[in-house]
């Protein structure tokens, strides 16, 4: 004789197969060890990120995930879930973060620094869900982006001009080229560090320059990677701020930006190539900076690399960040502009 509890579960199957449903299937747990995607540069071996705006994807289908981290600096995280956006502080050391709590179902989770290198660096330690893990979703388009203190967000959102840089107000996923990256549907793959320039630092050092960076897995670890992994659709150079930000004169300035841009076009051989500047330089200084852009680019255009442009950004009238950076709303008015030739020039 079938006992009550079968009959019953029984009668469950039968009437879902009637209203042709699937029965729903006991919960269980999943666990990953690594992310469903890196973003951005990173220490894939180590499982470490370091550049701003690096970090991890994951899709899960269930009603909470659970990421577990250490923090080897004062970093914080933004995370997307679903398209909502939230800040993540991170704690010293290693510490369990819920990502998600809430109704189940396919969720799509994606992680990145905000803040820069000098920071400190975060790795991953491995991830768990109620539900189960589906693979990632990878992005429409890829940029690259090539910078300095503008394009890693340095006091972007800062209260103005007076204020000191810190961790806090620092955030890369602010900036005119995420915004940019945010408009298209593309993912930024951000090379940026504060205070470095093309042959000369903001301290005036020649060593230890953006090209000594590029190639690094991590930017404060020396050990080479190679490049960055392509394909890009779209590759964008912001050097030259601290190259002209003091009265020395950056010699070989021109030279190097010609070599930078021969070694970008020779890995990434179909990327369009945009070489930007501004807004922070005086008006003098912004002269010699973009005469040596343009000049650079003349010469790559006469050796037949047809498919590299400039563009500066205006100095932002009244909006700052700390220590005359670009604010946010600056950072949106440069993606404006950048926007605008993107879809005239490419037809994006």
């Amino acid at each position: 004789m079938m006992r009550q509890s079968a009959r019953t579960a029984f009668a469950r199957v039968a009437c879902a197969a009637w209203l042709g449903l699937s029965p729903i299937a006991p919960a269980r747990a999943d666990s990953a060890k690594a992310p469903g995607r890196w973003i951005g540069r990173v220490d894939e071996t180590g499982q470490r990120f370091g550049w701003p705006g690096s970090g991890l994807a994951f899709r899960f289908e269930g009603r909470r995930l659970t990421l577990r981290l250490a923090n080897e600096g004062g970093n914080s995280l933004v995370a997307t879930i679903d398209g909502h956006r939230k800040r993540i502080d991170l704690a010293p050391g290693e510490k369990t973060y819920t990502l998600f709590d809430g109704p189940a179902g396919p969720h799509v989770v994606e992680l990145r620094k905000r803040t820069e290198g000098d920071v400190g660096l975060v790795r991953f330690l491995g991830a768990e869900t109620d539900g189960r893990f589906l693979k990632a979703p990878t992005p429409e388009r890829r940029i690259l982006v090539i910078g300095d203190s503008i394009s890693a967000g340095y006091g972007i959102e800062g209260a103005g001009p007076n204020c000191s840089f810190s961790p806090d107000t620092q955030n890369q996923t602010l900036t005119y080229a995420a915004q940019v990256a945010e408009r298209f549907g593309a993912e930024t793959v951000a090379l940026a560090a504060s205070g470095r320039g093309l042959v000369r630092n903001y301290s005036g050092a020649r060593e230890g320059t953006m090209p000594d960076l590029i190639d690094r897995a991590l930017p404060n670890d020396p050990s080479p990677v190679g490049a960055a992994r392509g394909p890009f659709d779209l590759v964008l150079v912001h050097l030259g701020t601290n190259d002209f930000s003091g009265s020395e004169e950056p010699y070989g300035f021109e030279t190097a930006y010609v070599a930078l841009l021969e070694k970008l076009r020779a890995r990434y051989p179909s990327a369009p190539i945009y070489a930007l500047i501004g807004p922070m330089l005086g008006p003098d200084r912004l002269d010699l900076a973009k005469t040596g852009i343009e000049n650079a680019l003349t010469r790559r255009q006469k050796a037949g690399d047809q498919a590299v442009r400039f563009l500066a950004f205006p100095a932002p009238p009244s909006s700052y960040g700390c220590d005359w950076h670009p604010s946010v709303a600056a950072n949106r008015q440069m993606a404006d502009l950048l926007t605008a030739r993107l879809k005239s020039d490419l037809g994006w």
